[in-house]
């Protein structure tokens, strides 16, 4: 795998710096920016053009799927993921240009092997994981 470049927002500083521990244990993966919040997230992926970026759902200013939906609108073509607390939230999430969406309280397996999967795909392509097997 080339090196990727990944933006991580998450409103939570502790949980960034586990799910960065996560990340960065694939190799190629470095997490090169973060950001604390949607607007920041945005500036951020205008700026530096991320190759990944990973959104938490629940963020201040502007949340996850809000977030997905302005990078899309602005033709950012980096691949992205969604963490959401409910499933309901999935949807959402999907229909706002993410090209996956992950349980917040699923495993670090669960999460490191759906971000590697977004990544071997193309960029049009969508999947949803499966929690059920972590």
């Amino acid at each position: 795998m080339q090196h990727v470049k990944i933006l991580l927002a998450n409103k939570d500083a502790s949980i960034r710096q586990c799910l960065r521990r996560i990340m960065e244990s694939a190799p190629g993966l470095e997490v090169a920016w973060e950001a604390e919040d949607g607007l920041k997230a945005l500036i951020k992926a205008r700026k530096h053009h991320p190759d990944f970026i990973l959104l938490e759902a629940h963020m201040p200013y502007l949340n996850g799927c809000e977030t997905a939906h302005a990078l899309r609108k602005e033709g950012i073509c980096a691949r992205i993921v969604v963490l959401v607390s409910l499933e309901e939230h999935k949807k959402s999430a999907l229909d706002a240009g993410a090209n996956a969406v992950i349980l917040a309280d699923s495993g670090c397996e669960v999460i490191r092997t759906t971000i590697l999967n977004v990544l071997a795909q193309s960029e049009a392509s969508t999947v949803t994981s499966d929690t059920s097997a972590a």
